[in-house]
This record gives C-alpha cells, sequence and structure tokens, in this order.
C-alpha cells in the first residue's frame, strides 16, 4: 500500500514549492521598476557614449591638466610624445635654467649683435683652414655694418638668391657700401695679422704655416667676393663665375646667422639675421620644389635633435588646432605679418608643432590678428606644411614655459573638412545634460512604480490572498476500506438471490 509521508519536508522539495511572487505586492513591484530603470538608464547611457561630440569637454579639461599643457596664451596639445610616435614620452617644459619670464615677440627685432671673439689661429690647421677664417672674418665684418648698409647689402644678395635682376641702387649709395666693406675687411685682416704675429709662441711651425696660407687665401677670396658685388648692383644677369661667388658667399652668411639661434629661448634679436634668411630660402622655392626637396619628419627628430635639422628643408603634416595673425614689429620694414598655426602631429604626439607661414590656402578659415580679448580661434584643418626648422622655441602656456619645434613654410596641402549639411549636428550632451536625463529617466521609473503599486490597492482582498498550500495529505489505511467493500459485496449478493 502506498503512503504519503507526512513528516517534515527537506530543503530541496521546499524550495521546489516555494510559491512565485505576487506581483500585486507593493514591494515586488517597486523591485520590478527599479530594475526596468536600472536597464533603460544602462541603455541610453551606452547610446550617448557612442557619439564622439560628447567627449568633446575632455579637450577643455586638457588645458587645465599640468601634464597635458595647452599652448601660449590659447593653444596648444600637450607636452608629451605619445605613444603612437613610436617614442618614449617628451616633457616639453622648461627648466629652471633656461625658464625667462618675458613674454615672446611675435618674431625678433633687429639689434646689432656682438662682434664675434678674436680668431683663434689654432682652428686653422687642416683642410677647413680657410673656411673657418672666412667664416669668422664675415661675422665680425657683418656685425660691425651699419643697420642701413647691412640691409642693402642683405637686398641685394636677396635678389641674387631669387634669381631677380636687380633694380640698381644708386651708384653712390652702392659704391658707399662696398667701400665700407673694403674698409671694414682691411682693418679685420690687420687685427688678424697682428693676433697671429702677438702669439707665435701658442702655435707650432706647421699652425703658423698654415694660418699664415689661410691669412692669404682669405685675402684673395675677399677681393673676388668684391668683384662679385660690384657687378650684383648691375640691371644686367650676372654672369656665371660671380654667381658663384656669391652662392658661396651666402652659404657663409647663412651659417653664421644660424650659428646665432640659440635653442630654449623665445625669439630673440640675435634670431633676426636667420629669421630673415629663412624667409628667403622658402620663396626662392615654390611648392612643389620645397615638397620633392624636404625631408619629412616627426615631433620626437625636431623636438630631440634641433641641431641636426637646423636650417633645412622639412615637412610636417598634422591638425591645425588654433590659429592667429601675427603683426610683424620689424623697424626697418623688412617683416611681414604672419600666420600662426598651432598642429597637432598626424604622428600620434601629443605636443605642438608651431608653424608660421606667410598665407594661407583660398577658402582657409580667417585668422585674426592676435590681440588684447582675441587669441585667435579654435581649427580643425588637416593640413601639410613644408620650410625651414628653426630652432626649438620657447613659449608661454597656461601652466607655465614649454618647449615646441617652431618652423618657416608654406601650407603645401590643406584638405578641407566640410560640414555634414544633410544631417544636423548632434549636441553635445556634456556632463549636466547627462545628469539631467538620469534623474528624468529615475522620476519616471518611480512615477511607474507608484501607479502600479495604486492600481494593486483597487483590487478585491480575496484576490490577493492565495490558498495555503497543503501541508499533509490524509492518509488512507486498509482497515476502513475492507468493512466497506464487505457490506457492498453481501448486498449485491442478497439482491441476487431475490431476483431468482
Amino acid at each position: 500500500m502506498v503512503r504519503f509521508s507526512t513528516g517534515p519536508a527537506t530543503r530541496t522539495s521546499r524550495s521546489a514549492r516555494r510559491p512565485p511572487p505576487n506581483y500585486f505586492s507593493r514591494r515586488v513591484q517597486f523591485q520590478v521598476g527599479f530594475r526596468v530603470f536600472l536597464f533603460m538608464t544602462v541603455l541610453m547611457l551606452m547610446v550617448e557614449a557612442r557619439k564622439p561630440e560628447n567627449w568633446e569637454w575632455m579637450w577643455k579639461l586638457e588645458r587645465h591638466n599640468p601634464t597635458q599643457g595647452r599652448d601660449s596664451v590659447p593653444p596648444s596639445e600637450g607636452p608629451t610624445n605619445g605613444p603612437a610616435s613610436g617614442g618614449a614620452a617628451i616633457d616639453t617644459r622648461a627648466t629652471e635654467e633656461v625658464a625667462e619670464a618675458a613674454s615672446p615677440p611675435s618674431q625678433p627685432l633687429v639689434s646689432a649683435a656682438a662682434s664675434p671673439p678674436p680668431l683663434d689661429w689654432r682652428q686653422t690647421s687642416g683642410d677647413r683652414s680657410v673656411d673657418v677664417a672666412v667664416l669668422h672674418g664675415w661675422s665680425s665684418v657683418w656685425d660691425r655694418l651699419p643697420g642701413p648698409q647691412r640691409i642693402l647689402l642683405r637686398d641685394g644678395l636677396r635678389r641674387q638668391r631669387r634669381g631677380e635682376l636687380a633694380s640698381p641702387h644708386d651708384a653712390d649709395v652702392w659704391g658707399r657700401l662696398l667701400a665700407e666693406l673694403k674698409r671694414q675687411w682691411d682693418a679685420y685682416q690687420q687685427d688678424a695679422a697682428a693676433t697671429l704675429t702677438r702669439a707665435p709662441a701658442a702655435l707650432t711651425p706647421d699652425q703658423h704655416r698654415e694660418a699664415r696660407a689661410a691669412l692669404a687665401a682669405l685675402e684673395v677670396r675677399w677681393r673676388r667676393e668684391l668683384e662679385a658685388l660690384a657687378a650684383a648692383n648691375e640691371s644686367t644677369p650676372v654672369a656665371v663665375e660671380p654667381a658663384a661667388v656669391l652662392e658661396s658667399l651666402q652659404q657663409v652668411l647663412d651659417q653664421r646667422a644660424w650659428q646665432a639661434v640659440e635653442d630654449n629661448t623665445v625669439l630673440r634679436s640675435a634670431d633676426h639675421e636667420a629669421w630673415l634668411r629663412g624667409w628667403e630660402r622658402v620663396d626662392a622655392l615654390s611648392p612643389a620644389t620645397a615638397s620633392a626637396a624636404a625631408q619629412r619628419v616627426t615631433f620626437l627628430q625636431l623636438f630631440s635633435q634641433p641641431d641636426a635639422y637646423r636650417g633645412r628643408l622639412v615637412q610636417v603634416s598634422g591638425t591645425a588646432r588654433h590659429g592667429y595673425t601675427a603683426v610683424s614689429r620689424d623697424p626697418h620694414g623688412l617683416g611681414h605679418d604672419y600666420h600662426v598655426l598651432w598642429l597637432r602631429p598626424s604622428d600620434g604626439s601629443n605636443a605642438p608643432i608651431v608653424v608660421y607661414v606667410r598665407e594661407v590656402p583660398a577658402g582657409f578659415p580667417p585668422l585674426p590678428v592676435r590681440g588684447t580679448g582675441q587669441d585667435g580661434v579654435e581649427l580643425r584643418e588637416e593640413v601639410v606644411v613644408t620650410g625651414v626648422f628653426f630652432k626649438r622655441w620657447l613659449y608661454a602656456s597656461r601652466d607655465g614655459l614649454r618647449m615646441a619645434p617652431l618652423v618657416l613654410g608654406h601650407v603645401t596641402r590643406w584638405t578641407r573638412v566640410e560640414p555634414a549639411a544633410a544631417t544636423p549636428t548632434a549636441r553635445p550632451i556634456g556632463p549636466w545634460r547627462a545628469t539631467g536625463l538620469v534623474l528624468a529617466a529615475a522620476a519616471l521609473g518611480c512615477a511607474g512604480a507608484l501607479l502600479m503599486t495604486r492600481s494593486s490597492r483597487r483590487l478585491p482582498r480575496a484576490a490577493q490572498r492565495l490558498a495555503p498550500a497543503p501541508t499533509r495529505l490524509p492518509e488512507f489505511a486498509s482497515n476502513d476500506v475492507q468493512p466497506a467493500v464487505g457490506a457492498r459485496l453481501s448486498q449485491l449478493a442478497e439482491e441476487q438471490r431475490d431476483e431468482t
């Protein structure tokens, strides 16, 4: 006989018979509503997080982050070289040794440089003895020239470098220039000879002989340069031989100017000659020629090895993030107004490259003049700039003094970023708007839970109660069943006998 157990239920059977939740209960309704609210909030945040415009506010935080220094009074893209460039992080903050309190001017000002020290004749030994003497001699003569005559000589050499016919100056003006050059050179050679005579003990016999030979070669070379300079003022093209002499003189003056440039400084008056000669080289080349001859470089190369790239044609690319126009402060009128672009390099470096350009392409966003209350405009333009590397420049940022590579050149390629006119621009959500959306969703979820709770009160109390689950089943004993079955069988037998 089958018997049903009436003992206490086990843990497994008790959990199997656990009743379902009462969805008309206030507590259960609140739990369900809160879980639905959390699920919908997560979905909404996932959708908003996929939109790039919602992360624009992070760029503004970089301006106040000391480890992500922004550029001088408006721009910059940070001080470190990111991992995408393949190099270690670079800190562009200026050390205490190179920090200067003065704000940098827009471009160098003209100032007469101090004359170089007397020539050390021990440096004139070897194959480059004449080159060392020529460089030292022209440095001394150039620095002693009066300002107007220096400008006159620079203008004549610039025309020759660009292949332009000279517009002859007054013969007396040019003649006085040549006479002054001859006087300065004669004085320099006399001083050099006297220095050589006064210090014979410091030189070996071989060095003394080589110094004498260099001094004689210096005299011959100067006579040839004087004849070539006289021919440069004529309105007819310069012959091949004088043109080669003038080109050699240009290289000497270029070398002299670039040696005066000092890294980790603002734009100084001593940089002015290199500044002008750098622009002469940039203007002498067409954009196509410059792009073919330039070397593509990265931020890491320019920042880490400024001496190796100074005065060389380079090409940099990136996104122009900020720009303005700098007005020339050259008192002699030799300078021009420049457009300054702060590039975020395309190699992944998180530090700016500053470029000065004379002109921007047609259709480029207008760049306001930088002045009181106007620091420029934010940009998003992909550009390629080809020009001459100047130096590692010291500039003032919002979090202190920093350094960046400075390039003078042309915008050789510009990719216009057309705004999408068909689709409206999505408004960035921003931190305050996101907080408002979350609070609105929370209020909506709470209102729904409250509505469900109130609706459950209208149901009858009987419908809300459930019958308790049975805990015991009745037992069926065999002794109770047998008498009833026997009595029924007797009754059936009596009925059968009556019928028969």
